[in-house]
């Protein structure tokens, strides 16, 4: 990832606010799964968000769970498999 790039997700990192949609990246057992989801709470280095949606084959995340998923300055646990992005970012890029 080219510098410019970090930076941008870094920045997009601090905009996140409490009440804000996004789109969840998660795993769990091996597997990934994302899906619509509300910013509930921020920490440093975590984000707490309510599904907007049932996620997996088999609705394994149902609407209305919460998922603790970590924020950038997570250096250990955040990846592009395990963060929340803004939602119109991604449909702008797209």
């Amino acid at each position: 990832m080219a510098p410019d790039q970090i930076q941008e997700l870094i920045n997009e990192d601090r905009r996140l606010t409490a009440g804000l949609e996004v789109t969840a990246h998660w795993s769990s057992r091996g597997f990934y799964y994302h899906g619509q989801a509300r910013i509930q709470s921020l920490g440093p280095r975590t984000v707490r968000v309510m599904l907007l949606e049932d996620v997996g084959r088999n609705g394994e995340f149902n609407a209305g769970r919460r998922i603790e998923i970590p924020r950038i300055a997570d250096p250990i646990g955040w990846s592009s498999e395990s963060c929340v992005r803004m939602t119109r970012l991604l449909n702008k890029v797209a």
